[in-house]
């Protein structure tokens, strides 16, 4: 019976083996061990940032909106923010944590134009499927930007269900199946 279960498993893409070879990495998944929350560097290190061509117009905007999001991912390590690093992760991945083997690429950091003829303020947005997260070009401050990602992340519908502890599942689902 072993012998079966580890052959479904390789039918999978070897997954067996890949466990067997990484057991370690995948320890809080197969047991009841708690993963450490992720630390800014290693949050950081998630991304990369996808400038517009160094002679583009876009380019001094987005440098600005850089600089903006490294001092908002401070804050929110901090507890600056009503969110967290890993429901930052969330919102742009899809994934509570990282998976054991780390992502299968880095999240492109891309950006956007806000229109000045549209009526509201456009949120930043993911892909979660290509790994994308995409900021607006030239936010105003770190404050502004930490603003936005909040209520992208809080109004964003199902990969990103925040609840706090006396919400319960039932809250959570309601939030995840509206639409």
């Amino acid at each position: 019976m072993i012998a079966q279960f580890n052959e479904g498993l390789n039918s999978c893409g070897g997954l067996w083996d890949t466990v067997r070879s990484h057991w370690e990495v995948f320890v809080p998944v197969m047991t009841s061990a708690k993963q450490q929350p992720l630390s800014l560097e290693e949050f950081k290190q998630l991304f990369t940032i996808c400038y517009s061509r160094p002679d583009s117009r876009l380019r001094a905007a987005e440098e600005v909106t850089a600089r903006h999001w490294e001092a908002a991912l401070t804050l929110v390590s901090g507890g600056g923010a009503d969110f967290s690093l890993e429901d930052l992760l969330t919102f742009a991945t899809g994934a509570d944590h990282l998976p054991p083997l780390g992502l299968p690429s880095l999240i492109s950091l891309r950006f956007y134009s806000q229109d000045a003829g549209m009526s509201g303020v456009r949120l930043p947005y993911t892909s979660t499927c290509s790994l994308e997260l995409f900021l607006p070009r030239g936010a105003a401050g770190a404050a502004d930007l930490l603003m936005l990602l909040s209520r992208a992340v809080h109004e964003a519908l199902g990969f990103t269900c925040l609840q706090t502890e006396e919400d319960g599942e039932d809250s959570c689902m309601e939030v995840m199946t509206s639409s």
